[in-house]
């Protein structure tokens, strides 16, 4: 599909047309499956480093879709999670997964593709993981300080194009506005 490979990770596939405000590249990554694929092989298949990190890939499965053969893309509240468990579990060293997040979130409420998500959480509302995912965004979009907190990531965000006004003055509604679709998904 004119993909082509990036040149540190083996795993990372880049985009030939890149879309302003989204992920400019995808990563195929490989899932153990105990007992016939170990860690250890599935990282060394991928090309990724050996602190590469499997914690939260269930999730990521269990409620992804299925793209082809055996390849499953996991819905949004999936691919937060991963980005979720990566940032925690090296925060000072992976801050572009926390940008990753609030740039998600925040491009699917500029695009109004957040409305998407409505079907999917019905699904899996009541999985811890789902939660976790939520109650994330609901303390990103605070102003208050916390474990998640935007400011965080701010280096990062500006390092990928956008302003401090962006940042301070729409970044957090956006992410309360993401929340409010779920909720509302949820009383209905």
């Amino acid at each position: 599909g004119g993909y082509t490979p990036d040149r540190i990770h083996a795993y990372r596939y880049h985009t030939p047309k890149p879309v302003p405000g989204a992920l400019a590249y995808i990563d195929l990554l490989a899932q153990p499956a105990p007992p016939k694929v170990t860690r250890e092989q599935a990282v060394a298949a991928m090309g990724a480093g050996g602190e590469f990190s499997f914690a939260g890939f269930h999730f990521a499965l269990e409620t992804g879709f299925k793209a082809r053969g055996k390849i499953i893309v996991p819905n949004p509240f999936g691919f937060l999670a991963l980005k979720q468990n990566a940032y925690r579990a090296e925060p000072l060293r992976r801050i572009k997964d926390l940008g990753d997040i609030v740039e998600l979130c925040v491009g699917m409420v500029s695009k109004g593709s957040h409305y998407e998500l409505t079907a999917v959480w019905k699904k899996i509302r009541n999985i811890p993981e789902a939660k976790q995912v939520l109650e994330i965004i609901r303390e990103l979009s605070s102003d208050e300080g916390t474990t998640w907190d935007i400011d965080d990531a701010r280096q990062e965000l500006l390092k990928r194009g956008y302003t401090g006004g962006q940042i301070d003055e729409q970044f957090r509604p956006f992410l309360s506005e993401w929340i409010d679709a779920i909720n509302e998904s949820t009383e209905n």
